[in-house]
């Protein structure tokens, strides 16, 4: 197949050993390798800028005006851009695959075996961070000793050591490209997925250029990785990242305010004094020392604490010296100043405020919170859309490697799984669905009420379904215990009526027979 993504006269090189055609590659592989290759170290340098932003470990452009360039270092960090990315993602929580009859083909295995439920925020996170995350998928015999079935293993590819080529009318990836580097970020090992076949490449010496060791024909037709991306578009297909230029100038801003507001409190909480009219000779200073002798004299903390102002030179007077303090700044300004970058940084990420570190003093009403995260709660439902599409891509593939095929109908039919973004109050849920069920729109005991919840995984799901069977069960052998009482009572005092016996009453005592009724008795 030709891949129409580059240009056949361009040779795409990487650096070192890497530049060197590889053997046992036929056909267009080697500029597919070498494309992605040079698009992956395209990527690290933006990507790598944005993972240091995540961490509050960017480097920050100071302008030396108030603050001296000694003092830049002193580990002042705002984590601004981690609190962006971290909201959404806790908003976003991938649950599974479901279908309209509970019967997903096996891929609730998968998700189980492959941990989806934890991996799965690592692809996301990747994506809110640098723009889009990888996931491969293929077959692995020893994941589970013993077991003779093949199990799928779903891999989530870091942004930095992983690409593909996207084909815009299919929808999908036609190649992709993983890499495995070692603690020193050498590249040891590489795999290649292409719509046929999956190429595997490694060295053992980080010198030795990369060898084809093992080759997987499987004539699928499709790649086994795919991507997921963040807030994509036709002008940005590739994603966007949350951690804008907008983001990173607020956050860079906020550093540079608490730095001068931790110089400022440095600076007067030992109070600077000054003193009129004197000389530096007076205090035993003279032009001619160096710091180290003013240090050895005990006169450097002296001059640290001091500025001598000298007299002037028309003072004819003789004005005595005098001693004065400046008086010390509160920082009211720096945390207005930071303040003010935080209400920006909320209309920038749509998050309240609050997650910036500032509240006020009256306590928030519940409708209240629930308006300040509108945004929030429509940005991770967009997010829930685009990034399902990447997850559904992955169940077909998971498919594909088990089978070698996949059900079009039941793919139709396959939906993706996420957790409400909305965060309701347990209260509010539970009231909403029993005003729901008392309505007959919900079915007690139907999926989708417990789905609603959100409160229950399938597993509690399916334990309480159990349990709801055993108490009916209970329940049951009880009334029927009750009506066999209830029978027996009846039968007994039949029998007693037609005997002439004393019938037994309801506690099991028999029962005194009534007087005769008296003649003329009214």
């Amino acid at each position: 197949m030709t891949y129409p993504y580059f240009n056949q006269a361009v040779t795409y090189i990487g650096t070192g050993p890497d530049s060197l055609p590889i053997k046992d590659l036929v056909g267009d592989e080697q500029k597919i390798l070498q494309y992605l290759r040079a698009q992956i170290l395209s990527h690290q340098r933006p990507n790598n800028t944005k993972q240091l932003y995540y961490e509050a470990r960017q480097v920050i452009d100071h302008l030396e005006i108030a603050v001296p360039a000694h003092l830049h270092d002193i580990g002042v960090a705002v984590g601004w851009a981690g609190t962006t990315v971290d909201a959404l993602d806790e908003r976003v929580d991938f649950l599974g695959w479901v279908t309209d009859d509970d019967n997903v083909n096996g891929l609730d295995e998968v998700f189980v075996d492959n941990q989806l439920g934890v991996e799965s925020n690592f692809a996301h996170v990747d994506a809110f961070t640098t723009g889009v995350s990888f996931v491969s998928v293929g077959n692995m015999e020893d994941q589970f000793p013993g077991v003779a079935v093949k199990q799928q293993l779903v891999t989530v590819e870091s942004s930095s050591t992983a690409s593909v080529v996207w084909d815009y009318r299919k929808r999908r990836s036609i190649a992709g490209l993983s890499q495995t580097t070692d603690d020193k970020g050498n590249i040891m090992a590489e795999t290649l997925y292409l719509e046929n076949a999956n190429v595997f490449l490694a060295r053992t010496d980080p010198n030795a250029p990369l060898e084809v060791v093992n080759r997987d024909q499987h004539n699928i037709g499709r790649c086994f990785m795919t991507r997921l991306p963040n807030k994509a578009r036709p002008f940005q297909m590739e994603g966007r990242s949350e951690i804008t230029r907008a983001v990173r100038y607020y956050t860079d801003a906020a550093v540079r305010t608490m730095l001068g507001m931790e110089v400022n409190r440095e600076f007067y909480t030992a109070p600077q004094r000054f003193i009129l009219n004197a000389k530096p000779e007076d205090f035993g200073v003279t032009d001619g020392m160096t710091k180290e002798e003013k240090f050895k004299r005990g006169l450097s903390v002296a001059m640290g604490m001091f500025n001598i102002v000298p007299p002037r030179s028309d003072n004819t007077e003789g004005d005595p010296p005098s001693l004065h303090e400046f008086k010390p700044q509160p920082p009211t300004p720096y945390i207005e100043q930071v303040k003010a970058y935080s209400i920006q940084m909320s209309a920038e990420t749509g998050l309240p405020a609050t997650l910036f570190g500032f509240v006020t003093d009256n306590p928030t009403s519940a409708d209240a919170i629930v308006k300040s995260e509108f945004r929030l709660t429509r940005r991770a439902s967009r997010r829930i859309g685009s990034l399902g599409q990447g997850w559904k891509e992955v169940a077909l593939l998971a498919q594909l490697a088990r089978d070698g095929k996949a059900d079009i109908d039941f793919m139709r039919r396959l939906r993706c799984k996420f957790a409400n973004p909305m965060l309701p109050t347990p209260a509010a849920t539970a009231d909403e669905i029993a005003k729901m069920i008392d309505s007959e729109v919900l079915v007690p005991d139907s999926s989708v009420t417990y789905e609603l919840y959100g409160r229950l995984d399938d597993n509690m799901v399916a334990r309480l379904k159990r349990d709801k069977v055993t108490f009916e069960a209970k329940q049951m052998r009880k009334a029927q215990q009750e009506a066999d009482m209830a029978a027996a009572a009846t039968q007994a005092q039949a029998e007693a009526r037609n005997t002439g016996q004393p019938q037994p009453s309801r506690n099991g005592r028999p029962s005194r027979p009534k007087p005769p009724a008296e003649v003329g008795a009214r």
